[in-house]
């Protein structure tokens, strides 16, 4: 399969001289879900910006579905990347869930009748089309999060890139975002430091140090990888945990 994303010793240097990416390269498939995870300051952020074109190469180079990334191709780019923000509120800022679920599609210069089936097409994916006249003041946590990937989903891209999607939200949203993200088709990349939900979500985790590729494989294998993931910061995810009483993971066949 061909590689929908393809970054090749992508470095990155803010203007204050923080390098935040170095010497980083990866590919991934069309339909492949990866996990970005690290602790804070890997350059995770940082990396998800550059997967929409937020942010330009220092050096190196990064394409997306056969674009190069250079000012002259933002726009192109995110046609085929949408970005979904950690903070709902910093994606819903419409008056209505309608108006905001139109709101990429109406910047694409659909006429109205298109519009409107987008709309229908992405809040019935996310399970949220009851919320089409509410405003999103007046939603919840997970219904605002839902709402926001619907916002995205309506621009059709091809990848879906989310920033940290459980955070904030309760037990139950959190495992109906689960739902939703194992379902949908797309190319999907996901940052975030709930490392049961990268393991439920994605096939195949990156994991980022100091701003470098630290180890990149089968999320199984990684997840369940103690010492590495403690020589960056993290920890084991719940699952992968040994139970107190029986000395399991939960995730491990049981006997009796």
């Amino acid at each position: 399969m061909s590689p929908v994303i393809e970054v090749s010793h992508l470095h990155h240097t803010y203007p204050d001289g923080t390098s935040a990416i170095r010497d980083v390269s990866f590919s991934i498939a069309a339909g492949e879900s990866v996990g970005i995870i690290g602790a804070n300051g890997a350059g995770k952020s940082t990396m998800l910006l550059h997967l929409v074109a937020c942010l330009q190469p220092t050096s190196g180079t990064l394409s997306i579905g056969g674009l190069l990334s250079h000012p002259g191709n933002v726009t192109a780019i995110r046609q085929r990347a949408g970005l979904v923000f950690q903070n709902p509120d910093d994606q819903l800022f419409m008056p209505t869930v309608q108006s905001d679920v139109a709101f990429g599609p109406r910047n694409q210069g659909l006429d109205e009748d298109s519009v409107t089936q987008r709309v229908t097409e992405a809040l019935t994916a996310v399970g949220e089309l009851h919320l089409l006249h509410r405003p999103p003041y007046r939603l919840s946590g997970g219904e605002k999060r839902a709402v926001s990937i619907a916002t995205v989903l309506s621009m059709r891209p091809d990848i879906l890139v989310l920033d940290e999607p459980s955070a904030g939200l309760d037990p139950s949203a959190r495992r109906k975002l689960i739902s939703l993200l194992s379902s949908l088709d797309h190319t999907r990349i996901v940052a975030s430091h709930d490392l049961d939900l990268v393991l439920d979500v994605c096939q195949r985790v990156i994991l980022m140090r100091s701003g470098q590729v630290a180890a990149d494989g089968p999320a199984r294998d990684i997840l369940r990888d103690k010492p590495l993931l403690e020589q960056c910061g993290l920890e084991l995810p719940l699952a992968a945990q040994a139970c107190p009483n029986c000395g399991c993971s939960s995730d491990s066949p049981r006997s009796g």
